[in-house]
């Protein structure tokens, strides 16, 4: 834009035209003229030559002002007849001002000549089909001043402009490119399909002015769609996504994918903004998926195709900058920026939408001959082996991983292989991707190899890492998974400067994670490798020390390579030692709970995963034998871990902690006394002593597992040595620390309290002495008021600590003293401090309603425990009646089912009528409203369950994510069974317990529920009724999805009855109590 003459006064007569033209149409728009009086107003206006000029002499301000005014009145005339030539002019004089002189205009005036603008091109637009060249000429004449129009505003106003403003901006363009490709599908006939190899001379002088105008305006929607993206509304969205997709059907389906310089820019800033709408969707892509990736993939080799193909050559050493290999590998017209955006618009779709990407992975990966240059049918591994820029190489293999993280568990549950012999003319989508993923293995595996980039070397590793965790080797060739450990195994032997051996150390991770019985083959060499590498860096530290020796960036690759290495030797030793992961250690915390519910859940969790398979070599049973797994930790203890602990780098004491938190108790006890020492030592040490945050989180959460080991009670020191350990970390400023020691505490006080059932029959047996309790009681009541994940673990301490103190309650004594079982004193007996307890219950209250999930789950579980306290008698306790209120607040509203679910457990733990205290009908009435109301809703009902395993053997296999989503659905459908099941369950315990003498309003309403109550009963005695027949309970049930009673569930079912029966015979009720006598009798 050209500045305003420095000679010409604002007020001078240079300006005098300007004013004239324009205070004339300001008076004559006072009466409010008609649009077709207005339109013969602005056509007096634009008769005038020296406007332009005139504006020059004005002030920005003054100018801006000015055609806001001039464009708000254009477009009021728009729909009149004829308006086409004085919009058109007006366009042009807008267009001859901002090209002259500077302009001011405020947002409003902004907002003016962008409708105007979006008026002018959808005349534009709608009259490019019936006119002749010439008009069509003009018309992009005008699209072109629409376009430096935009840019001018863009220029002064971009950077401050609202979502409103750009919103506006965004949509004239999607209307100027609507217009460009209309006049495109008349300009250009279709001639054939493939892609035209020529120049720039392939296109003539006036398609070449239509692809920069695309280019031009392609530009601004990618500036714009980098500021809006996350925030455009839905509806703007789609309409950009339909506008894009017009135009790639358009270029892909006639003959104009074309290597040239202008059009290497077009397809490169279009793709871009490709990229920016799919990366931030704000709607269903599942009607686009298909049509893009078939577009997009004839992107791959963009000027690549008229190059000679070469031999797969290793990717230079480079800094991926924007030049890189440009000049080099012939890239002429700077074509791999286009392949790139095209991958990475792939690379969105995959994440926005992977289910319908399913079915297209013929499309995007090879099912033969990886390793052979297509010309024709590119894939993603022809980018990724043969591209000559590092860059689409590196984003290749981006792209690739994202597909195998989106879909693993397709992958893992129907791909299989087949050699090729073996299929048929019809290869199912199973089969397909079988070969697509020893493909990928071929490919990535030779790349690997041959390869000396270390950025490319890591997303390589990446692709690996993902592909082995996602490959089901049982159905794949034997010797597959084989070749990756021995691949693997043999960079281990090169030297360790290689910045990259630690990506090798990672993938046997992955390996021995996935398949553990492979942690047998590559234990010796691992082992070998971390004892050469911490020898190596001790060596090296001390010539360091002495100002000789290698630079420190190997010496940090190294410890990156050490680390890894750890790593590996961690995850063999779970697998050992029987390791099944830290969510089975909380498994026990769950059966006196399912005692009291007689609702046991057999849950099998396990450390590997998908798909075990055949090895050779020698194997173990890691759970009937620990021999080995002992043997190992011996060996570890003292030649590794010795070193790794006391090593300089905190990632490599981080490592070397997180081993023993992978200990499990057999192997703990059979390991010599002085290895168990070093292994609590160290941790109590480090978790003590170390200032590295992750150093610290890493020893509690040994202490953590060791705890769960009971028998460390019996240890006079160790129990005051850890809480030492956790109470000191628990006040640490860093919060995973927190977390981690809050964790260690929960699991503290969970061996405390089943050692202390333990020895509950013998009162002189002492496990802590008063002091101790009170420490734990009090750190665990000032963690209530931490962050979330603390205060989850915090609760679950508060509530193993309240089930096994002594309450006992004495009248007499308005606060009986803290007493506790002394450790040296055999004739002390537990009593607990009622005031104490109180502040116990109103921590749990407060985590209720200020917690989240995970708290208000845990703080159910704690009530749990509470209650199951014998010594407790709750109907004296003035906090009872309001944690009944909450009990059942939380099964009435929570939207979680486990909340229900544990929320109905706690409701059934106390065991006599006089536990409920006054709030007993509340009690009653609570679990009856919540099963009367999922009860009508019969998907919750068990006898909708028992039909699951005929659905699933209908479901196809290759109709993959339908039967994925199907798994998720039952999951959660078990989940919502679980909770009805536990309801009905409670709702039985309490029934059982009501009666005639029960308070007027409680026998009302079970009246009223009667009918209700009887249906429900039936339901339960039909249940009963059709199990009779089959074989005992402990030989079939590990039924998770259906409810079978068992014979303690049928006398509680026969006593709710009887109680109710009674209630409505002293009620009068003869006709209800009638039929309840008929189906008591059919119970028994």
């Amino acid at each position: 834009m050209a500045s305003s003459s420095a000679a010409a006064a604002s007020g001078g007569s240079g300006a005098r035209p300007w004013r004239t033209a324009l205070l004339t149409l300001r008076d004559e728009s006072v009466a409010s003229p008609s649009p077709p009086a207005l339109l013969a107003l602005l056509l007096r206006l634009l008769l005038s030559p020296s406007l332009p000029a005139a504006a020059a002499a004005l002030s920005a301000h003054e100018v801006g002002s000015d055609l806001a005014f001039l464009a708000e009145k254009a477009a009021v005339v728009a729909p009149c007849a004829g308006a086409d030539d004085v919009l058109r002019g007006v366009c042009r004089l807008i267009h001859d001002v901002m090209c002259r002189t500077n302009t001011e205009i405020d947002s409003s005036g902004w907002l003016a000549v962008l409708k105007f603008l979006d008026e002018l091109v959808r005349c534009s637009i709608d009259g490019a089909c019936v006119k002749g060249l010439s008009d069509r000429t003009a018309a992009l004449n005008t699209l072109s001043e629409c376009l430096q129009i935009l840019r001018f505003l863009n220029k002064d106003f971009g950077r401050s402009s609202s979502l409103t403003e750009n919103s506006n901006v965004l949509r004239v363009l999607i209307l100027i490119i609507s217009c460009l490709q209309a006049e495109l599908n008349l300009t250009n006939k279709p001639n054939g399909s493939g892609i035209s190899s020529h120049i720039s001379g392939s296109t003539n002088n006036k398609n070449s002015n239509i692809w920069d105008m695309e280019i031009s305006a392609f530009s601004m929607v990618e500036d714009i769609l980098c500021k809006i993206a996350p925030s455009m509304s839905e509806d703007l969205w789609k309409s950009v996504l339909e506008i894009l997709r017009k135009v790639i059907d358009l270029v892909t389906a006639r003959n104009l994918i074309i290597e040239s310089s202008v059009m290497s820019r077009f397809y490169t800033s279009f793709l871009r903004c490709l990229h920016l709408v799919l990366s931030e969707p704000k709607g269903s892509l599942s009607g686009h998926v298909a049509g893009f990736v078939a577009n997009l993939q004839m992107f791959f080799v963009y000027g690549l195709r008229s190059s000679t193909p070469s031999a797969i050559t290793p990717t230079e050493n480079s800094d991926l900058s924007d030049t890189d290999g440009y000049a080099t590998n012939g890239d002429r017209f700077r074509s791999s920026k286009a392949r790139l955006a095209a991958i990475l618009c792939i690379q969105d779709i995959c994440r926005a939408d992977s289910k319908s990407l399913t079915s297209l992975w013929p499309l995007l990966l090879p099912e033969n001959d990886v390793l052979q240059q297509r010309k024709h049918r590119a894939t993603l591994m022809t980018c990724l082996i043969f591209d000559p820029i590092t860059k689409v190489r590196v984003e290749a293999a981006s792209t690739i991983a994202v597909m195998l993280e989106g879909h693993a568990l397709v992958l893992t549950q129907v791909a299989e292989y087949k050699e090729s012999s073996k299929l048929g003319s019809f290869t199912t989508l199973s089969c397909s991707l079988g070969q697509i993923l020893m493909q990928l293995h071929t490919g990535v595996m030779y790349l690997i190899q041959h390869e000396t980039l270390a950025t490319f070397l890591a997303a390589l590793f990446r692709v690996l890492i993902l592909l082995i965790s996602a490959t089901p080797y049982s159905r794949m060739p034997k010797e597959l998974l084989p070749t990756v450990i021995t691949a693997m195994c043999s960079r281990l032997l090169e030297k360790h400067s290689n910045k990259n051996e630690h990506y090798a150390l990672v993938v046997l991770r992955s390996v021995v994670h996935n398949y553990p019985s492979c942690a047998d083959i590559i234990w010796e060499k691992v082992q070998d490798i971390v004892l050469d590498l911490l020898q190596t860096e001790i060596f090296e530290d001390q010539r360091s020390d002495a100002n000789f020796g290698p630079p420190k960036e190997e010496l940090s690759i190294k410890g990156r390579c050490l680390v890894a290495g750890i790593k590996v030797i961690d995850e063999c030793l779970r697998v050992s030692s029987g390791f099944k992961g830290a969510d089975d250690l909380k498994e026990c915390r769950l059966l006196d709970i399912q005692q009291i519910s007689d609702c046991t859940v057999n849950k099998s969790i396990k450390s590997a995963p998908h798909f075990e398979i055949v090895i050779p070599g020698p194997t173990q049973n890691c759970a009937s034998d620990i021999t080995l797994g002992t043997n190992r930790w011996i060996e570890v203890i003292e030649t590794l871990l010795p070193r790794g602990l006391s090593h300089a780098s905190a990632m490599v004491r981080t490592a070397s902690l997180t081993c023993f938190a992978g200990m499990t108790s057999d192997v703990f006890f059979s390991l010599p006394v002085n290895n168990r020492d070093y292994v609590t030592s160290s941790s109590v040490h480090a978790a003590m002593s170390d200032a590295v945050a992750t150093v610290r989180s890493a020893a509690c959460r040994a202490i953590g597992i060791v705890s769960c080991f009971s028998q460390i009670l019996s240890s006079s020191s160790l129990p005051g040595e850890f809480i030492e350990a956790i109470e000191f970390n628990t006040r640490n400023s860093s919060t995973p620390v927190r977390i981690t020691a809050s964790w260690a505490l929960a699991n503290l006080c969970s061996s405390i309290r089943f050692r202390a059932l333990e020895l509950q029959a013998d009162p002189s047996a002492g496990v802590i002495d008063k002091s101790t309790t009170s420490l734990l009681v009090e750190i665990a009541l000032r963690l209530t008021k931490d962050g979330e994940k603390v205060k989850s673990n915090a609760v679950r301490a508060l509530g193993y600590l309240s089930r096994f103190i002594r309450f006992n309650h004495q009248p007499d004594v308005d606060v009986p003293s803290l007493q506790f079982c002394d450790f040296h004193n055999s004739d002390s007996v537990n009593y607990g401090d009622l005031v104490w307890l109180e502040r116990m219950v109103q921590a749990l209250m407060s985590c209720v309603t200020t917690g989240n999930v995970k708290v208000q789950w845990n703080v159910c579980h704690a009530l749990s425990n509470l209650f199951m306290n014998d010594t407790l008698r709750l109907s004296d306790m003035p906090w009872a009646s309001s944690v009944y209120s909450i009990l059942l607040l939380l099964l009435r509203d929570s939207n979680n089912y486990k909340i229900r679910m544990h929320a109905a457990v706690a409701l059934a733990v106390p065991v006599t009528r006089l536990d409920y205290g006054t709030s007993f009908p509340d009690v009653v009435r609570g679990p009856v409203h919540v099963l009367e109301s999922l009860s009508s809703n019969n998907a919750s009902s068990p006898s909708n369950f028992k039909h699951r395993d005929n659905l699933e053997k209908q479901a196809s296999i290759d109709d993959t994510y339908t039967d994925i989503i199907y798994t998720k659905t039952c999951f959660a459908a078990s989940l919502k069974l679980f909770s009805f099941l536990q309801l009905t369950f409670t709702a039985l315990h309490l029934l059982g317990f009501v009666s005639p003498k029960d308070d007027q309003s409680l026998k009302d309403f079970l009246f009223k529920k009667a009918t209700f109550l009887e249906d429900w009963l039936k339901s339960l005695c039909s249940s009963f009724n059709n199990t009779e027949d089959q074989p005992p309970v402990s030989k079939t049930i590990n039924d998770e999805d259906g409810f079978s009673p068992n014979v303690s569930q049928k006398v509680m079912l026969s006593s709710a009855v009887m109680s109710l029966l009674e209630v409505y015979k002293s009620g009068n009720q003869q006709a209800i109590a009638q039929r309840f006598e008929h189906l008591a009798r059919s119970i028994a």
